[in-house]
């Protein structure tokens, strides 16, 4: 009877390591990838050249059969049993289903420990090239309003697990708190959010999504309302209040964060994700196709807005939750996937309005 279970297990270990290849040959799985945030080796063409025992390998380590269920499943039990995340050099496993983005190749690490001090002159420099873009704005008419959001880390620094408390310099400022305090200094209007996304960080409803790096439409539009009344004497947008919105929420459970673990989802992880759609004509606005703009733009026209102006977006990621926002307010807005601004740009379009928001680990894209 042993003889015949030591000769079963020996027969299911070899039909387990040989699965993958025989799936593969025979077309069982054809769902072969995860969203990994990186691209996947594609099939290679069979060669005699000595490099290609390497390539085949990489190939086959990113399309042998069931792939996508064998890491899935691994990661899972690292995080569901373990309570380990299977990717702890981008991602740290938060309290209360929170997951951070901690990969130190990024800007995101030295932001959030406080590692990014920047220098006197470094400051001096910021100061006299956004004093320098604002009064060239100025002689063309054109308004000028700069700022930052703030990482998903500022707001909920409180959901840190130990490992991450442990890496912030505490004694140190933030970049963001050099830059805000030696503007402010020089009387240089720079609109900073922190403070009201903080403020309402403990209301009922979630600000940042817990799975992803981002902030969802509900912090955009506390951000947004603060934006409208820092700017109230260049901009003048009255903000629409919270009622003139029909919002929809939704329940998600992925995330870029749960991408970057190589999950498709995580027991007791989830965001609750809302839509703001205004409900009043003149915030109503439609996208213009991507494929009719040039690469990095986006456009909305609103033909029911009060206000002609056009206004020109330099942005990054966290705009995107913004856009319902920005565009209710303007007959025409050009959104720019670009971190600092660009005077070819500003002349081709001449807009009223020249925004550049970003978020706290891009600011001013320094350190």
């Amino acid at each position: 009877m042993m003889k015949v279970l030591s000769y079963g297990y020996v027969v299911a270990f070899f039909g387990i390591v040989s699965l993958p290849i025989l799936g593969g040959i025979l077309g069982w799985d054809p769902n072969v990838s995860i969203n990994e945030k990186r691209d996947q080796v594609e099939k290679l063409e069979w060669s005699l050249d000595r490099s290609f025992t390497k390539e085949f390998e990489e190939y086959f380590n990113d399309n042998f059969a069931f792939r996508y269920w064998l890491v899935n499943s691994y990661n899972r039990f690292k995080v569901e049993v373990l309570g380990v995340s299977s990717n702890p050099k981008a991602v740290a496993l938060g309290k209360h289903g929170f997951l951070f983005y901690t990969l130190k190749s990024d800007r995101i690490y030295n932001s959030y420990t406080h590692r990014n001090i920047a220098t006197e002159q470094e400051l001096e420099t910021i100061y006299l090239q956004q004093l320098e873009l604002k009064n060239a704005l100025n002689d063309m008419g054109i308004k000028y309003v700069v700022g930052v959001f703030p990482n998903k880390h500022t707001i909920y620094s409180d959901k840190f697990p130990l490992l991450m408390n442990r890496q912030v310099v505490a004694s140190n400022p933030s970049f963001t708190d050099q830059v805000v305090a030696y503007l402010s200094d020089r009387s240089f209007d720079f609109v900073d959010m922190r403070n009201s996304l903080v403020k309402a960080k403990n209301h009922k409803n979630s600000i940042y999504r817990k799975i992803d790096t981002h902030w969802n439409e509900y912090g955009a539009y506390i951000a947004y309302r603060d934006l409208c009344n820092q700017t109230q004497e260049v901009l003048g947008l009255k903000p629409f209040e919270l009622s003139d919105f029909n919002v929809d929420w939704r329940v998600e459970y992925s995330g870029d964060l749960t991408d970057m673990l190589g999950v498709e989802s995580i027991e007791g992880y989830f965001d609750s994700v809302p839509t703001f759609t205004c409900r009043r004509d003149i915030g109503m606005y439609e996208v213009l196709p991507r494929d009719t703009l040039p690469e990095g733009f986006d456009v909305t026209i609103n033909e029911g807005s009060e206000n002609n102006e056009t206004a020109l977006v330099f942005r990054d990621s966290y705009m995107e939750a913004l856009t319902p926002f920005i565009s209710a307010h303007y007959r025409k807005v050009i959104y720019v996937w670009n971190r600092t601004h660009s005077k070819e740009i500003i002349e081709e379009y001449k807009p009223d309005v020249v925004m550049s928001l970003h978020v706290e680990r891009y600011l001013f894209d320094m350190n």
